[in-house]
């Protein structure tokens, strides 16, 4: 089953295949449902089962189209040209999501002790996972996966690349810009 709410009502109704529904819609699925968001033909986002995924836009770029995943998992399908003209952002707890052209997952890890927690992985093309705290940019390409945890005031945040080779673009104690090569930071 799944169901839309818009956010000021916050009781679900059932959805139907070719629902149209407006910014602010909150999408729920079940167990054994799911569902697609479909910014235009090819382009969308596959809702899995047990999530919740509100549909919102900047209100300053009218063109970027934000998710925020508040359990759960969805995958993003995006071919090249739509990408061109426009931004898709998954927000989750830890980390943003932002796409390249390409197909991605992300994965709301839920809070685990007092950590809030979050996976991505990128299966074709390119994405940059935005950690807030860190104020750093983690590129990820076809194969590519990370988790991450951060504890509620941000103070403490950890960055587990669980597959492939990342680069992680952040600042340093200067606040000058630098380039890590996550397989230089790990000890053999």
């Amino acid at each position: 089953e799944t169901g839309i709410t818009d956010q000021e009502i916050l009781q679900f109704a059932a959805a139907a295949e070719g629902m149209q529904c407006a910014y602010g819609a909150v999408v729920k699925t079940g167990s054994g449902s799911s569902c697609v968001i479909a910014f235009a033909d090819n382009n969308g986002c596959l809702v899995y089962q047990n999530t919740t995924v509100a549909v919102t836009e900047d209100p300053a770029n009218r063109k970027k189209k934000i998710l925020k995943l508040s359990g759960g998992e969805v995958e993003v399908n995006l071919e090249e040209g739509f990408r061109k003209a426009n931004q898709i952002r998954v927000e989750s707890r830890g980390a943003a999501v932002e796409a390249v052209a390409c197909t991605f997952t992300v994965s709301d890890g839920g809070v685990v002790g007092d950590m809030q927690t979050c996976s991505a992985g990128c299966s074709e093309g390119e994405i940059q996972a935005i950690i807030g705290a860190l104020l750093a940019v983690i590129e990820l390409g076809p194969g590519d996966q990370l988790t991450v945890a951060t504890s509620p005031g941000e103070d403490f945040i950890r960055v587990k690349i669980t597959s492939g080779e990342v680069t992680i673009n952040t600042k340093d104690a200067d606040g000058n810009d630098r380039t890590v090569n996550a397989a230089d930071l790990l000890w053999g």
